[in-house]
Formats: structure tokens, C-alpha cells, sequence
């Protein structure tokens, strides 16, 4: 992936190296290193393990740096790009946390000296490099793109390329995507974005046949209108999927059309996001006889109001998802493990509150309320800017809820195998370096 994207970067940016001068380089990044402490209920997996010894603690740690460049040759021409290199250790590497349930890493090995050669601590990764043309009141982009629809704080039901993942609930970070977009500004008030990609929306970065056919390949347009500080916009996207039984079989191409929209602006004090996604048709995923506008339906509102006599923001997001189950027992596990789903049940509420009521620091508190089954994840965490770039950062996220709830239970996979999406309790401390 990374010479792919290395080399797509050095195609597009032929025609810029000749007007690239000092002047016109602009680079970003920081550093940031992190702890973690776990403690975890293994009590279900130590008796589907026999004579296996869990500790009630696992400890995990981060280091990463991540970078971006960006040159600015001429007006409406520039060309970026950003990565980063990461270590992870302990509980905080899914490869190590999957070995303390005791599973080998492997069938294929008896144990883990026997594994071909390979970093699974360190990670280098070039996420981004595009370049952008402007050409009058049209702005045009190829590479690797961050894509990402959507005002809504918690979740964007109008995102339909990026994989809704553990890592995209922490950070606001998005991978860039082989595609081509172009936006057209029609005037001050209207304009019009799209975007086409070249690879299927499961990611799964085997090659197809068929992939580059143009009936599987996502693609997303819409209309967009900036009126009297409100922002709105309404389109369609089409999610495309490449399911195979095995990596030696032809895939089945499934596909879904979306209709999107989007609606970010201020009533009085209060800031207001509307944002939403119906799905109009779909092949073989679902029987379209069985269509009904609430199952087809996602969508996140919000409000947002700042009390400024005890300098203190809040947050409520209101978020509902067609495709998500109303009972515990229907929750679709294989979802959230291929990408595809995020959050399991049809109801959430989502709240936050910030309070920066002392100089350089912030107290923030973030729960997500799942309104189905009433279990609860609460993230409190403190940020104190300790010099100008410089930040120190403590976190805990734990979860509530019974053994049958989405935030506070296990999942029966097999026969004597449970697993779960949600950690009971972690607490992080670190420290980032912009520059």
C-alpha cells in the first residue's frame, strides 16, 4: 500500500516540481506518546480456558509520530502528503490482546517462534498523498484522499466510504482512499462535490477481477447551499461490497444506494446538525419486499449550547440506525468485525459536556447512552496545555450494563468462546508535541 500510494503521489505531482520553491513548502506534525492501564472481566474466558492465568490488569503502550507536507507551487495547485510511524505494545496491540485469550496466533504454528518473519509492533504507514488542480471555479483532486461527508459529532450516516472502527470513535483522523473528487463553486451561496473510488468499501485489499467495473466502484454527488449561516446539503452515494466464501473464490458484488443529507447552523445560541442517510435500494443484502423507511433509515441530530458564565459547552446527539437490532439477542457481531458496523443496537444518545473554566485547562465528560438495552459508556477525560503546543492528556473510558447489554456484556461467538467490543475499564495518560 505504501508504494502505491508513494508512486501515485510522485505521477500527479509531475506537473507541480518545476514552480517548487522553498517558499511554497509548508509541513505540519506531532509526536505523541501514551499508557494505558486495562482491567477486564476475564471470569467467562478463563473457564472457556482451563489452566490458562489472566491478570485482572494488562498494561499497553503507544508512541507515534505523524507528519504531513504539503507544497504550494502556484495559486490553486498544491499537492500533499501525510503518514505516520507508530509503536504499539502490550494491550494496546489487538495482535496482543488477542493472545491473552489464549488462542494460538496462528493454527498453522504451534507457537509463535514458528511465524514467518514480521513487525506486528511497529507500523509505517502513508495515508494520504494527493494533489489538487484548480482550474477557475472547479477544484479537482487524484491520490489517496481522506473522504469524509457529514457535520455530526458522534457518527455520520451520510459518510458512506470509511469503515466505522474502534479507531475512527477516538480519533478525528481519516486514511486517504484511492479516489478522484471535484468540487464546483456555483457562486458565493451554491456548489456542487462528488467524489469516485477505486477500490470496494469493504477494504479488504484482496485484488478482483471485477473491481474496477464501474457498477462496483462507490461514488458520491451532492448539492450544497450556504444560506444566512446555515450550510445544507442533499446528494446520493453508493456503497459497493465484495463478499468471498475464501480468498481463492469470486466475489458477489452487493451494492447499496443512499440518499444523504446534511443541515449545520445556529438558532439563537444553540448550534443545530441534522444529518441523515436512507437507503433507497440495495442488492442481495437485504429482501427489498421487506423495505420500511425505519429500518432503512440513519440518522444523528444534535444541538449545542455554550453556558458562558461557567464556561461549560454541551452536547446532545440523537442517533438512530435502521439497520441496528432493538434486543440484545439480534445484535450482528460479524457487522462490527468487517468494518461495516460500529454500534449494534437502533438507539443511542450521545452526550458531552467541556468545561474550561481555568486557563490552559479542560475537563471534558462524554457519554454514549444505548437506549435499547440501557447499558452506558462513559469517557471522562482532562487536557492541560502545559506550554504553547505542548499538551498532557488523562483519560478513562469504562462501560455499564448487564451481561446481556452492548457496553456491559460478552458475545457468545461459539461454543465456549465469548468476545466483546468494549473494554469494562481503561484509564490512559500521555503527552503530544505539535510542531
Amino acid at each position: 500500500m505504501n508504494n502505491k500510494l508513494l508512486i501515485v503521489f510522485c505521477f500527479c505531482l509531475i506537473p507541480v516540481l518545476p514552480g517548487i520553491s522553498q517558499d511554497h513548502i509548508f509541513y505540519t506534525g506531532s509526536a505523541e506518546v501514551a499508557g494505558l492501564a486495562a482491567l477486564n472481566d476475564w471470569s467467562d474466558l478463563s473457564q472457556s480456558f482451563p489452566g490458562k492465568i489472566y491478570d485482572d490488569l494488562d498494561f499497553g503502550t503507544t508512541l507515534s509520530t505523524r507528519f504531513k507536507l504539503e507544497l504550494r507551487p502556484s495559486d490553486g495547485v498544491s499537492a500533499v502528503l501525510e503518514g505516520s510511524s507508530s509503536f504499539i505494545g502490550g494491550y494496546a496491540n489487538p495482535f496482543g490482546r488477542s493472545e491473552t485469550t489464549g488462542l494460538p496466533p496462528d493454527p498453522a504454528y504451534s507457537d509463535a517462534s514458528e511465524l514467518p518473519g514480521a513487525d506486528f509492533n511497529s507500523l509505517f504507514n502513508i495515508d494520504q498523498a494527493w494533489v489538487s488542480y484548480g482550474i477557475k471555479s472547479v477544484d479537482i483532486s487524484m491520490g489517496f484522499i481522506p473522504i469524509g461527508w457529514g457535520s455530526a459529532w458522534l457518527l455520520n450516516p451520510s459518510d458512506r466510504v470509511n469503515l466505522r472502527s474502534l479507531e475512527s470513535f477516538f480519533s478525528d483522523e481519516k486514511g486517504g482512499l484511492p479516489a478522484l473528487t471535484a468540487d464546483m463553486a456555483l457562486g458565493w451561496n451554491y456548489g456542487l462535490s462528488g467524489y469516485l473510488i477505486l477500490t470496494d468499501t469493504s477494504r479488504s485489499g484482496l485484488p478482483y477481477l471485477e473491481e474496477t467495473r464501474l457498477e462496483n466502484l462507490p461514488f458520491g454527488i451532492k448539492a450544497m447551499a450556504f444560506l444566512d449561516g446555515w450550510e445544507l446539503s442533499a446528494g446520493l452515494a453508493r456503497e459497493t461490497f465484495a463478499e468471498a466464501s475464501d480468498v481463492n473464490a469470486d466475489p458477489s458484488w452487493q451494492r447499496e444506494i443512499w440518499a444523504v443529507s446534511d443541515l449545520t447552523g445556529d438558532i439563537s445560541s444553540f448550534g443545530i446538525t441534522m444529518e441523515s442517510a436512507l437507503r433507497l435500494s440495495s442488492s442481495e443484502r437485504v429482501n427489498e419486499d421487506d423495505w420500511t423507511l425505519q429500518e432503512a433509515l440513519e440518522i444523528s441530530m444534535g444541538i449545542s449550547y455554550l453556558i458562558e458564565p461557567i464556561e461549560t459547552e454541551m452536547m446532545a446527539e440523537y442517533i438512530h440506525l435502521g439497520s441496528g437490532a432493538s434486543r440484545p439477542e439480534d445484535y450482528d457481531v460479524s457487522g462490527f468485525l468487517e468494518g461495516t458496523r460500529l454500534f449494534f443496537a437502533e438507539d443511542y444518545l450521545f452526550g458531552r459536556l467541556a468545561w474550561t473554566g481555568l486557563p490552559d485547562l479542560t475537563l471534558e465528560l462524554a457519554t454514549l447512552f444505548n437506549l435499547n438495552d440501557a447499558s452506558v459508556l462513559a469517557i471522562p477525560s482532562l487536557e492541560w496545555e502545559i506550554e504553547t503546543d505542548i499538551l498532557f492528556t488523562l483519560g478513562w473510558y469504562f462501560s455499564l450494563g448487564d451481561k446481556t447489554s452492548e457496553f456491559g456484556g460478552d458475545r457468545l461467538l461459539a461454543p465456549g468462546l465469548y468476545w466483546s467490543s468494549w473494554d469494562d475499564s481503561i484509564v490512559s495518560c500521555g503527552m503530544k508535541v505539535y510542531f
